[in-house]
């Protein structure tokens, strides 16, 4: 399976590669098994030159262009790790589960 990356994008090959490596692809749901914020209800993390990034994030801005520091993104997913595009919206504001 693979992301569907714009070729526009400001990620490398190599830094999606990385990504997909960190994910066990389901049918639906796409499961990270990388790095996670134990203190943060294990919100899957991803790191990207020399920062952590929400891998939910990361997911979103690999397959739909980057956000704006404004904008925010709200998974609906009931899994945890899931980290599937599919299962976000964007919102602008804060958001009852806020992913920056």
């Amino acid at each position: 399976m693979s992301l569907g990356i714009k070729p526009w994008s400001r990620w490398s090959h190599s830094a999606a590669r990385r990504f997909q490596e960190k994910i066990i692809w389901l049918e639906d749901c796409w499961l990270w098994i990388g790095l996670v914020w134990e203190q943060h209800n294990n919100l899957p993390l991803f790191w990207l030159k020399c920062w952590q990034r929400s891998a939910r994030r990361v997911a979103w801005e690999m397959r739909h262009g980057l956000l704006s520091t404004d904008e925010v993104i709200q998974f609906i997913c009931e899994r945890p790790l899931c980290v599937n595009p599919a299962y976000a919206q964007e919102r602008f504001g804060v958001a009852v589960e806020v992913i920056r």
